[in-house]
């Protein structure tokens, strides 16, 4: 079972912190991945994934790299990564981490699309799909043959 660490989230106007609770890791075990956006974490048995506003750099040039510190005293231990901006400034809703772990999907990926009707297994009649958008309300129940209504 994979499960997301306790952590919290900094900013200047050039870099973001990360610091995530990992209670009795080995850290010599994790993986640390930056790719445009998106910074993962993952060790056994936890994962983090932030999905940022704007692109983050961890390059091979002098000063662009990522710094990672984990200090095992600090609550049983925690990991403290430190990472550039590829644009200066404040990001707005850092607080709202919620919003950095739900996954950004591109515009139309994820929506409930009709493309057939189907046959109901009582009595052969068509009933249409509904889609996501109409189903704002629950259908009401069928109707039993030979209820009085």
């Amino acid at each position: 079972m994979v499960l997301t660490p306790k952590f919290s989230l900094s900013q200047t106007s050039t870099h973001v912190t990360v610091v995530i609770n990992l209670p009795y890791i080995r850290v010599s075990s994790s993986e640390t991945v930056i790719d445009g956006k998106v910074f993962s974490f993952w060790c056994a048995p936890y994962l983090l994934k932030l999905t940022f506003p704007s692109n983050l750099l961890d390059g091979d040039e002098e000063g662009s790299e990522a710094k990672a510190i984990y200090d095992p005293d600090l609550d049983n231990g925690t990991l403290t990564v430190t990472i550039l901006k590829e644009e200066e400034g404040e990001w707005p809703d850092l607080a709202l981490s919620s919003l950095l772990i739900k996954p950004k999907l591109p515009p139309g990926v994820g929506r409930i699309e009709v493309v057939s009707e189907t046959l109901s297994e009582e009595g052969g009649e068509t009933v249409p799909v509904r889609d996501l958008e109409s189903a704002s309300a629950p259908p009401p129940p069928p109707s039993r043959l030979g209820d009085a209504e």
